[in-house]
């Protein structure tokens, strides 16, 4: 029962970034900057899963839901692979020319514990606090840092694939393209941006990405 912590901290200027976000050629420029940075990511020690996962989904979540890791836990243990409903139903027809396929876990218990661990790992691992978890909007969670003069938006992304970096680099440009929009709004704060991804390993075995980007 563990979380695997990968990190890399990484600095746009802001006239930059507004230049980057103009036209095609700058955002291509911006992903090749993102992409350079996620392969500069440096694991941490480990960290235990926390016993109390389903504080933290309840504190973060968008979706209210009872107990997401005894969710994915059953899909990885009893059914992925057989072919079969969870109760015995077969998932193809052969006669039918409807081929059997594995079923799928649940995107909700998915979203929901990457949400919430993003959520403890910016308030345990970093040490910040909470001050929003906006529902439809661009950032998923905002947060404070220690001495809070700079507000943090992030963004995050839940999967059960191993490579995270397509996900990563979309998830920076989209968050990027948000704190743009709100520096010209308040230009007189300081914004950091976090995407967190996390690789839902079992139920209880996480890997955690976070690639910080500070707006100076």
């Amino acid at each position: 029962m563990a979380i695997d912590v990968l990190e890399h901290q990484g600095v746009i200027p802001s006239p930059d970034l507004g230049r980057y976000l103009k036209d095609r050629p700058g955002k291509t420029n911006l992903r090749n900057v993102i992409r350079g940075w996620v392969g500069r990511l440096q694991h941490r020690p480990p960290w235990p899963t926390p016993a109390n996962l389903q504080h933290y989904v309840d504190k973060y979540s968008e979706q209210v839901v009872a107990d997401p890791a005894a969710d994915l836990n059953k899909y990885l243990t009893t059914v992925r692979g057989r072919g079969f409903t969870a109760g015995g139903v077969g998932t193809g027809l052969p006669p039918l020319w409807i081929v059997p396929r594995d079923l799928k876990p649940s995107n909700s218990a998915i979203s929901a514990i990457a949400e919430g661990l993003a959520g403890w790992y910016l308030e345990t691992v970093k040490g910040m606090t909470p001050l929003a978890r906006p529902i439809g909007e661009g950032p998923d969670l905002i947060f404070s840092d220690r001495q809070a003069v700079s507000d943090a938006l992030v963004q995050v992304k839940g999967t059960q694939e191993p490579d995270l970096r397509g996900r990563l680099l979309d998830g920076a440009l989209d968050i990027l393209d948000y704190a743009s929009r709100v520096k010209l709004m308040s230009p007189y704060s300081t914004y950091s941006c976090y995407v967190i991804g996390v690789v839902i390993k079992t139920g209880s075995d996480y890997e955690l990405t976070s690639l910080q980007i500070d707006l100076a």
